[in-house]
This record gives structure tokens, C-alpha cells and sequence, in this order.
């Protein structure tokens, strides 16, 4: 955030995304470490990748790519999911010019290069793992998504501080963004 706003937005921003209450959620109730892991990893590699496209030499494509392949170590489902994000954000950042392609083409390939070690036996062995049976028979958009009746109704394991953080973050939000126009008028 630092690079595009002024230095209290951009810790106010920091802040704001530090403290979502989706974090603390994966943190406190569901101990999902990967997926936080993966969330911790994402603003340093939209970072790297602006640094990857603005640099003169090659050498920060090599630090993207080594933190998208950490991401896809920690936490694979956050960097496919990141990863058209991640490849918009630097075409729009490198005005669709080939040397933005490029670059960005280097850090995916020396990513998937980086974390072949762990991606290529997990597909060669795909065919000796029955998690297809597994996620037909339990799992599956059926058990995982709300009955329209239940929109809009808290979560039954709901915590009582979950709105003051939200509400927390607007005021954050808020403040971050009359720092900018602060700033800018």
C-alpha cells in the first residue's frame, strides 16, 4: 500500500487488512494456519510483483516467484486463486506491454519450477488417492452453501465481538481514506 498511498493510509490499510475478521476467524475458530499463511503471503507478493515490473534487472522476478511459490506451498487453493489477480493486477500495472507479459510469465514459470518438488508427485499420483469418492460422497456444493431462507442470519457459532471488529474496520477504512484525500487536496 505503501507504494501507491501516502505513509499513514498506508498503515492504516495495513492495519485494516491485518485485523479482518475473516483472519482472526481462520486464526481463533477454524485453525486454518495454511490458509492464513497464504493471506500473510499475498500483499508481499502483489509487493514484489510491482517491484518485478518497475526494476531495471531480472533479480526481483526471482523474489516474486520464489513468494508464489511459497504461496502455492502453503496454502495451494489461496495462489490458484490468487494467481489470475496476481497476473491482471501486473498487466494493468505494466499497461498490457510485452515486457509486463514477459516478466510476469517469468515469475509463473520459475514459480512452477520452484515448487515442482511438491506439485508434480502429488499429480502423478493423483490416480492412488480416492478423494473423488471421498468429496462426491460427503462434501460437495450441496453441504457447503446456504439455503436462501438462511441469508442474512448470523452463523450459528457466531462470535459476540465479530461486529465490533467489523465496525472496527470501517472506522479503519474510513480513516485511511481521509488520511488520502487529506493528503492529496
Amino acid at each position: 500500500a505503501r507504494l501507491f498511498l501516502p505513509r499513514r493510509a498506508a498503515l492504516i490499510s495495513a492495519c485494516a487488512y491485518l485485523l479482518a475478521s475473516y483472519h482472526l476467524q481462520e486464526l481463533y475458530f477454524r485453525f486454518a494456519y495454511a490458509e492464513l499463511w497464504g493471506f500473510a503471503l499475498a500483499p508481499w507478493l502483489f509487493w514484489a510483483v510491482t517491484r518485478a515490473l518497475r526494476a531495471a534487472s531480472l533479480r526481483p522476478c526471482l523474489g516474486a516467484a520464489v513468494l508464489l511459490a511459497l504461496l502455492g506451498l502453503a496454502h495451494n487453493l489461496t495462489a490458484f486463486m490468487l494467481a489470475p489477480f496476481l497476473a491482471g493486477y501486473g498487466l494493468l500495472l505494466g499497461r498490457g506491454s510485452a515486457r509486463a507479459f514477459g516478466r510476469l510469465a517469468l515469475v509463473f514459470v520459475l514459480a512452477g519450477a520452484l515448487g515442482a518438488f511438491y506439485a508434480l508427485p502429488a499429480f502423478c499420483d493423483r490416480g492412488d488417492v480416492l478423494m473423488s469418492r471421498q468429496f462426491r460422497e460427503t462434501t460437495g456444493y450441496r453441504h457447503a452453501a446456504l439455503a436462501i431462507s438462511d441469508l442474512g442470519r448470523a452463523p450459528r457459532a457466531a462470535s459476540p465481538w465479530k461486529p465490533t471488529i467489523d465496525g472496527g474496520l470501517l472506522v479503519l477504512g474510513g480513516l485511511g481514506a481521509l488520511v488520502a484525500l487529506r493528503r492529496r487536496s
